[in-house]
């Protein structure tokens, strides 16, 4: 998706997932994934819209907007550092400074979450500089 450069193809993508969630009975699903990938080992970078964030971000922003739109509850996903794992291991440790944990892998959540009123956000289960994003007060 991301190398379409395309919002209105996410928003469309979004349209259409929520007529198939609506004729399940789902109210909510677990998307958009809109994790900055920056390590191309990482086994989850086909869920994102790639290495940029003002790209994950307005990406993410047209198909947020597309599930609520037409009545499903997104949930942004995974909050914190996630996309950079050392080794490129799911679970591992996202080792960066405070600029880029703001600047890279927040900012999508920022555009997002500022813009439309989303109702859930999932947090990463991994770490950033080894410790874990659930217990941490700068995540």
């Amino acid at each position: 998706m991301g190398s379409t450069f395309n919002p209105a193809l996410a928003y469309q993508k979004a349209a259409l997932t929520s007529s198939d969630l609506h004729a399940q009975g789902v109210c909510q699903v677990l998307a958009p994934c809109i994790d900055v990938v920056r390590d191309l080992r990482w086994g989850r970078v086909e869920e994102s819209y790639g290495e940029d964030p003002f790209l994950c971000g307005t990406l993410a922003l047209a198909e947020t907007r597309g599930y609520l739109d037409n009545g499903i509850s997104p949930m942004l996903k995974h909050f914190g550092a996630h996309g950079n794992p050392l080794g490129g291991l799911n679970l591992a440790s996202v080792e960066s400074g405070l600029r880029d944990l703001h600047d890279i892998y927040l900012k999508p959540f920022e555009m997002v979450i500022t813009q439309l009123p989303v109702q859930a956000v999932m947090s990463t289960y991994n770490s950033w500089n080894h410790v874990p994003n659930s217990a941490s007060a700068t995540c």
